[in-house]
């Protein structure tokens, strides 16, 4: 976000309850090398106020996602948008499309209800 932002793009963090309140209240702290910065950047819990986007980048842990972010996100979505979503784990759709033995198997633990295979 904050390298976005610097280069001119329009970018809007979507963040929840004390990620909101802090990226409001200081702005966004990034640290490169031994330069600190902060980047005031538009930050909200609604997405529906942001609409239609070119990218959302999916930053949180896969064991985050659920189907509670998967209708939040929904309003940033159209024809054209492209969903990153960096994982530190391996996704619950790791088997999707695989031939063999594992073939349309859902990992339960990144997925536990099946909410995200559906």
């Amino acid at each position: 976000a904050y390298v976005l932002r610097r280069a001119g793009c329009d970018v809007t963090l979507i963040a929840r309850g004390d990620n909101l309140r802090v990226l409001r209240a200081d702005g966004l702290r990034i640290t490169i090398g031994s330069e600190e910065s902060i980047a005031r950047i538009r930050v909200t819990d609604r997405p529906e106020e942001v609409g239609v986007v070119d990218y959302v980048f999916l930053t949180m842990k896969v064991p985050g996602w659920n189907s509670t972010v998967a209708n939040m996100i929904q309003p940033l979505i159209g024809a054209h948008t492209t969903l990153l979503p960096p994982t530190t784990s391996i996704p619950y759709w790791w088997f999707h499309g695989m031939k063999g033995p594992l073939e349309g198997r859902r990992l339960e633990r990144a997925d536990p209800a099946g909410e995200l295979w559906r």
